[in-house]
């Protein structure tokens, strides 16, 4: 499985309700892995394990009622039945949980303040640390290795949608108040 990116809305939600067994599935073969083995699976699999962590956040934010339907329906992929009483405007409330619980401000990033360069640089240095080559990161989120290349050089500004799906991807990796500290006393 790629790296988990999802899209910031219901279908987003929809998206990630359909990955949650997945994600509950390999944490469950972590947990039965002798620890000569872990490490590795914890390498490989640290966006499953930020999944994860986003899981157990949103579920406790859950009522019963909505805990009981994401957890026997929605995961499953089966449709609510209509004497559940459960609506549009339950699942609407759930998906706007989702986006506060997945979305939170201290996971998104907001790149105003500075150039091309800079911020080229630093996903050049995020995608370098991670081990992966530009044509692995270009097709996990859809764009272009040239397109990559160019914002890595400074030579194009990133657009959001993909410095987002850059953040999601690298998650802390990518920490531009240590990278470009605002405090001239810090430089």
């Amino acid at each position: 499985m790629k790296k988990c990116i999802f899209r910031k809305n219901i279908f987003g939600f929809d998206e990630w309700c359909k990955h949650v067994r997945y994600i509950c599935n390999c944490m469950s073969s972590y947990n039965s892995m002798s620890d000569i083995y872990k490490r590795d699976y914890f390498q490989e699999n640290a966006d499953k394990f930020e999944e994860y962590k986003i899981l157990l956040e949103y579920k406790k934010r859950l009522n019963e009622k909505e805990l009981f339907v994401f957890e026997n329906f929605l995961t499953r992929h089966h449709v609510v039945p209509y004497s559940m009483g459960f609506n549009q405007f339950d699942y609407q409330k759930m998906c706007d949980l989702w986006i506060e619980v997945r979305f939170s401000n201290t996971r998104i990033l907001t790149i105003k303040e500075y150039t091309a360069k800079e911020l080229g640089k630093l996903i050049k240095d995020a995608r370098e640390y991670d081990g992966r080559t530009r044509i692995e990161v270009a097709e996990i989120i859809g764009i272009s290795p040239n397109t990559l290349k160019m914002c890595e050089e400074g030579k194009r500004m990133i657009p959001a949608d993909v410095f987002l799906s850059l953040n999601q991807l690298y998650g802390d990796i990518i920490e531009l108040n240590k990278a470009f500290p605002k405090d001239p006393l810090l430089r």
